[in-house]
C-alpha cells in the first residue's frame, strides 16, 4: 500500500516544539488548505508531527501564517478519553519545502520574493551533475 502525503498549505499557529526524555526533537503543528469546486470552498485542516532536523527546520524558519510545503504519511492515533476510545488522523511529516514567498512581518504581511539569477552556459558546463 502507498501512503504518501504532499500538501501546500499554511501553518495555523506557531510550531510547539520539544524534545523526548532521550533528547529527540519533535514538532506538533496544525495546517490549513482550502478546496473550491465550482462555487463552493471548504478550508481542511490536519495536525502533524515531524522528528529531529526536519522538527528543527520547522521551529527555526516558520511561524503561523507561513505557507509551506509538507511531504509524509497519514497515521491514525487511538486514545482513550473519559473512558472512551477515540482515534484521530494526523500527517507524520518527513520532508518541508519552502515555497515561493514567506510572510515578512517587517512588511505588514507583504511577501518577500526572492530574485533568480541567471546562469550563463560556462556555469552550466562546471556544474557535476
Amino acid at each position: 500500500m502507498i501512503n504518501n502525503f504532499i500538501l501546500q498549505c499554511r501553518l495555523t499557529k506557531d510550531v510547539e516544539y520539544g524534545t523526548t526524555n532521550s533528547g529527540v526533537s519533535y514538532a506538533n503543528f496544525s495546517v490549513a488548505w482550502n478546496e473550491k469546486y465550482n462555487e463552493n470552498e471548504q478550508q481542511l485542516f490536519m495536525n502533524c508531527r515531524a522528528w529531529r532536523g526536519t522538527a528543527d527546520l520547522l521551529n527555526k524558519y516558520f511561524k503561523k501564517g507561513d505557507e509551506l510545503v509538507i511531504e509524509g504519511k497519514l497515521i491514525t492515533e487511538t486514545y482513550e478519553k473519559d473512558g472512551q476510545n477515540k482515534s484521530a488522523t494526523r500527517m507524520v511529516v518527513d520532508r518541508v519545502h519552502f515555497t515561493y514567498g514567506k510572510k515578512n512581518n517587517d512588511n505588514q504581511g507583504q511577501e518577500q520574493k526572492q530574485e533568480l539569477t541567471p546562469v550563463d552556459d560556462e556555469t552550466m558546463d562546471n556544474l557535476p551533475f
